[in-house]
């Protein structure tokens, strides 16, 4: 934790989890989120904490199945690599997509939550990265693989505007 605008860290207490976080958003100084898992070729894993004291302990809100000796054990989806949450109760995630090479990148799926990360809606939108202000939610694909280059709600994801991207105008 920094409060110096990354001039100096404090090291806060680790997470008790034994899976990877990918994620970190705060929406104040004392309300935070943290997510990870594992990627879907272990059977896939998923999780968020959250904190209200500022980051100095963390609760588990959601997570899938994980066996530690076997890696997910779920068979959920990839591990959440993005978060955006627009005020304690309100936000998103999207999962790891494929990874990086010949056909990457390529998006992954988008969640919602309304009730503090506790339960989490596929919204069947895929993505690459995710940014909210209140209300309005953006994200972003690739248009070779997702067919867009912007997403748009004004809904909190409920209904999306497309936008084309400059690649694909003749």
């Amino acid at each position: 934790r920094s409060t110096a605008a990354g001039g100096h860290w404090t090291l806060l207490p680790g997470s008790w989890q034994n899976r990877p976080l990918y994620a970190v958003t705060f929406v104040d100084p004392d309300h935070g989120f943290a997510a990870g898992g594992t990627p879907e070729k272990y059977d896939g894993s998923d999780v968020v904490e959250a904190t209200d004291d500022g980051g100095r302990t963390w609760q588990v809100r959601w997570s899938t199945p994980f066996d530690a000796g076997y890696g997910g054990g779920g068979g959920s989806d990839n591990e959440i690599v993005r978060l955006a949450f627009v005020d304690p109760q309100h936000g998103y995630a999207l999962s790891g997509g494929c990874v990086d090479g010949q056909n990457g990148p390529c998006g992954g799926n988008l969640y919602v939550t309304s009730d503090a990360g506790h339960t989490w809606r596929l919204t069947g939108r895929p993505g690459l990265a995710v940014a909210a202000t209140s209300a309005d939610v953006y994200l972003t694909g690739t248009p070779q693989r997702d067919g867009l280059s912007l997403a748009v709600s004004v809904d909190s994801g409920e209904h999306w505007t497309l936008h084309t991207a400059a690649t694909q105008v003749s």
